[in-house]
């Protein structure tokens, strides 16, 4: 229940778009975020991430896929301190931060008005431990 409180307190917080209309539900803001949340993921697809972990591990390699409750994701090329490995799979829970640069991201679904506003930016995804 804190989580559905804590995510529905970042959805007031969004200003952007035009479906940040104070009169949406709190089920509509949720909404809204998990969309969100899909579409940064699937845009991810096939494009380059460096990735913090825990112990204070940098890893970076090309975003595959997540799985759908989120627990982990692939990578393929994961370059590590100890080597290269042609395909990973890495536990979110192990993952702090994921972070990926936005010019990369060439998803359609992203407006022009979105991209240019964010060019050079970015895109972080930050795990904390629940």
């Amino acid at each position: 229940m804190s989580d559905e409180r804590s995510n529905a307190t970042v959805a007031r917080n969004i200003e952007e778009g035009p479906s940040s209309s104070s009169e949406m539900s709190e089920q509509e803001m949720l909404a809204e975020l998990r969309e969100r949340y899909l579409r940064m993921v699937s845009s991810l697809g096939g494009k380059r991430v460096n990735v913090d972990m825990h112990e204070k591990t940098q890893v970076s390699g090309k975003f595959v896929a997540m799985k759908a409750d989120g627990s982990h994701f692939a990578v393929d090329s994961l370059q590590t301190p100890i080597g290269v490995i042609q395909h990973a799979i890495l536990r979110i829970g192990d993952t702090l931060c994921i972070y990926a640069n936005l010019e990369d991201i060439t998803d359609s679904r992203f407006s022009e008005q979105t991209k240019t506003k964010h060019e050079g930016v970015t895109l972080t995804y930050n795990h904390t431990a629940r």
